[in-house]
């Protein structure tokens, strides 16, 4: 957004106070190799709060003097776990996104733009994965990450029904960025191309979704900065790799991979990473181990059923990345 517009942001940061925000926003935008600059200051105004409380924690005041600040609305706060189950996650998935709607009606209207997630298609078996798709029924979404994003989305429908202006966001794996490398450990595919590359070797999937953070954070501010793409839904997905697109991108890279079933992958790589333990595969080593994350790594990969895998996300919007008009996003 401050890169693409000359907005002034209001950021939310879950902390106790105002200084312990700044300096946690501050290491968080160092971690991934951006810029925390005098200019990116005066451009930003730290809020301490909290997503999953009442009104974001903020006092009476500060919640109506946001609510009459504010241009806009941008929800990316979420509690990204796909081992944790629906009722942990609700707080701040659910209720957090709601809270943003709220806001969003309180004093002048604004528009919301609702970061939501490609998992709302998480239902094995699903024929079709375009914006305007039904999404998954939501007693086949096996992940309590899934079911929580796909009730926010379906609760956000309903205040777009009722004329609050919604617009959907939906990411599915990301990627590091073009050009620095930085990435999300926390992220799935991030960490399985982190394992393919330190040990050499991948499992045979059918498909790969890790598309890159500039690519996917440029394309949303684009929408958020254009108020004719407002209120509708975007799959901010990418092209899917192929294993033939992955084995060769790291052979040109340097890196001659072998291919391994599945199941002879996992093993292994677990098997290594108990041996020597990676802090930064610390997370996808919790995944490969989780009966319930595994069924989701094993749809996306194997192509098993029918998942992402087989029904790829389909974009059928295009808008131009160059914002035309720029608007203040609110708590994130």
């Amino acid at each position: 957004m401050l890169r693409h517009s000359d907005a002034h942001v209001h950021c939310l940061v879950r902390a106790a106070d105002e200084k312990a925000a700044t300096a946690r926003l501050g290491e968080a935008l160092k971690s991934h190799r951006l810029p925390w600059s005098a200019e990116i200051r005066r451009r930003v105004t730290v809020l301490p709060g909290d997503i999953r409380r009442p009104r974001l924690g903020l006092s009476d005041s500060g919640w109506n003097e946001l609510a009459h600040e504010l241009d806009s609305i941008v929800g990316v706060a979420a509690a990204v776990d796909f081992l944790r189950g629906y009722q942990s996650l609700r707080q701040s998935n659910v209720i957090g996104a709601l809270t943003l709607a709220e806001l969003a009606a309180t004093g002048p209207p604004k528009p919301l733009h609702h970061i939501s997630s490609i998992a709302v298609f998480n239902e094995v078996g699903i024929a079709s994965m375009g914006e305007d798709d039904p999404l998954a029924h939501a007693d086949r979404l096996v992940a309590g990450y899934d079911q929580t994003k796909w009730a926010a989305e379906v609760a956000l429908r309903r205040a777009r029904d009722h004329g609050l202006i919604v617009t959907a966001m939906r990411p599915g794996g990301i990627g590091g960025h073009t050009r620095t490398g930085a990435h999300n450990p926390q992220d799935l595919s991030s960490g399985l191309i982190a394992a393919f590359g330190r040990f050499r070797s991948v499992p045979a999937f059918h498909c790969l979704n890790a598309a890159p953070v500039d690519w996917v954070s440029r394309v949303a501010a684009a929408v958020i900065c254009e108020p004719d793409a407002w209120g509708f839904d975007y799959n901010l997905t990418g092209v899917p790799n192929t294993l033939d697109d992955v084995v060769r991108d790291m052979a040109f890279g340097g890196m001659h991979v072998r291919v391994q079933d599945w199941d002879e992958w996992r093993t292994d790589v677990l098997a290594r990473l108990e041996a020597e333990p990676v802090p930064e595969l610390g997370f996808l080593t919790r995944v490969l181990r989780s009966p319930t994350a595994l069924k989701l790594c094993e749809a996306t990969l194997k192509g098993s059923g029918g998942s992402t895998a087989n029904a790829p996300p389909r974009s059928s919007r295009r808008w131009d990345c160059a914002p035309r008009r720029a608007t203040t996003p609110g708590p994130s």
